[in-house]
């Protein structure tokens, strides 16, 4: 038995065979449940059976799931030939002439290689190895028009800075307010051209607009499984090479984040696990301490934002174990405690007396602070979720998880900031706690599951009377 899988264009593809129940198989290969379908309602009445299908009813799946599908058939024994239609485009000699004013380590070129090779794919590298240098240098390369998009505003100035710092590229500016078009790249946010294509007055400007791009780069890939992501990808019908990048690009590895992050940028090309990151003195390696048998109790019989609320937001033993920790490893190096709840971060920061960073912070605000933080003059924050992807602070010493929370990749996204390496770091010292209770004490089992897969790290447990004791 065989199927010729056909690549249509730059984003989608077909599966064509005569041979009975191979489309089912295709089919089958593209079909996830997704998390969180048995508390839909139309899954409780009986109207959906919980599962979801990335191919379209007249046979089309996005391109990047090809080399999927393949392996997948393999299994059945059914070989696949590939058939691509698309045409590559001619590199610009007139664009980005300019050299760095850096030199790729050898990882890092390794990479940049892979990538331009294939042509499309996933940058899979950890927090602090220096992404943004090969997504940087894969423009340079190819040397066509280039979309990078990012889905924060602070992430879209740094990269937009360091192109034209490191690169020489003068890259543009689309999101938060702005709308400045660049030589060769512009970095936008997903906001920003979501909103105007969504918009019947802006909606055909802005997709004959991204119609000029040859290559897409999105920055922190995994957050494309959101549907407004996926609605911008697939307005970029001319761009041939489709790149991400991430520590974490499948997340918790759940099928459908893979399938749905695979089908606008292609399969991992370059994987750099954090060991490696830390031979290659980019990154150090990570002691996570879990912090056991927190003082006070937490009822079983209460639902998941009570228990949240009960047994983390206001959960005074749990708060004055943080509180201690943060006093004690201040005095050791710069400490970042980040939280999931704007409330609970700002009672650990007024109990601290230290500032609290948040999405309402004022964009001068978080600048200084954080400059105050990487000189030194400030030696503890709180901060919320606006830490968790971007922040660039190499000499945090410390990291305190304070929010629980159900998701093992934004942890690993958490720790990765504080991996990077200066001068005079060795090590980070990360801390977690051993939530109790039905969904709190499910979720720390998550989290630290994922912390012992992680090579780079190194696992204990203390107890709230050691901390004294352990911190000295």
């Amino acid at each position: 038995m065989d199927c010729n899988l056909i690549i249509k264009d730059n984003l989608w593809a077909v599966a064509e065979s005569d041979t009975p129940g191979v489309q089912a198989l295709v089919r089958d290969a593209l079909t996830f449940r997704p998390k969180g379908y048995i508390f839909s309602n139309a899954y409780r009445l009986g109207f959906w059976d919980g599962q979801v299908c990335l191919m379209k009813r007249d046979g089309r799946f996005p391109a990047g799931l090809v080399a999927h599908v393949v392996e997948s058939l393999k299994v059945a024994d059914i070989q696949a030939s590939i058939e691509d239609r698309r045409i590559r485009p001619q590199r610009r000699e007139d664009l980005f002439t300019q050299e760095p004013t850096v030199k790729l380590k050898d990882y890092q070129e390794q990479a940049v290689a892979a990538a331009c090779a294939a042509g499309r794919g996933i940058v899979h590298h950890p927090v602090g190895s220096g992404k943004t240098h090969v997504l940087l240098e894969i423009v340079k390369r190819l040397g066509v028009p280039a979309l990078a998009l990012v889905h924060r505003k602070d992430l879209l100035y740094q990269l937009a800075e360091r192109a034209r710092d490191i690169y020489h590229i003068k890259a543009g500016i689309v999101g938060d307010g702005r709308w400045e078009e660049g030589e060769g790249l512009t970095v936008a946010t997903f906001q920003t051209i979501y909103s105007r294509l969504r918009n019947p007055e802006t909606n055909k400007e802005t997709a004959g607009w991204l119609r000029q791009f040859l290559a897409v780069h999105v920055d922190e890939v995994h957050h494309v499984v959101a549907e407004t992501y996926e609605y911008v990808m697939q307005h970029l019908p001319n761009a041939y090479y489709r790149f991400g990048y991430s520590a974490t690009p499948t997340k918790s590895g759940d099928k459908g984040t893979y399938l749905n992050v695979v089908g606008w940028t292609g399969p991992v090309v370059s994987h750099l696990p954090s060991e490696k990151g830390i031979a290659a003195g980019r990154l150090v390696p990570a002691d996570v301490f879990i912090v056991t048998s927190v003082p006070g109790r937490l009822p079983l019989d209460m639902d998941y934002q009570t228990a949240y609320q009960t047994g983390i937001t206001a959960h005074a033993g749990r708060n004055g174990v943080i509180v201690q920790l943060a006093q004690a490893l201040r005095q050791t190096g710069p400490t970042l405690i980040l939280v999931e709840r704007i409330e609970h971060g700002r009672l650990l920061a007024t109990n601290l007396d230290v500032p609290f960073m948040s999405g309402s912070t004022s964009g001068a605000e978080r600048v200084d602070k954080w400059e105050d933080m990487r000189q030194g003059r400030l030696d503890c924050v709180v901060a919320s979720v606006i830490a968790d992807e971007g922040l660039d602070i190499p000499n945090i010493a410390n990291l305190i998880l304070a929010g629980g929370g159900r998701a093992p990749h934004r942890q690993i996204q958490r720790i990765g900031r504080g991996m990077r390496k200066v001068a005079g770091k060795d090590r980070l010292t990360v801390v977690d706690l051993a939530d109790r209770g039905f969904y709190l004490g499910r979720q720390y089992r998550s989290r630290r599951r994922a912390y012992e897969q992680e090579a780079a790290y190194t696992v204990a447990e203390i107890s709230p009377e050691e901390i004294d004791q352990w911190t000295h």
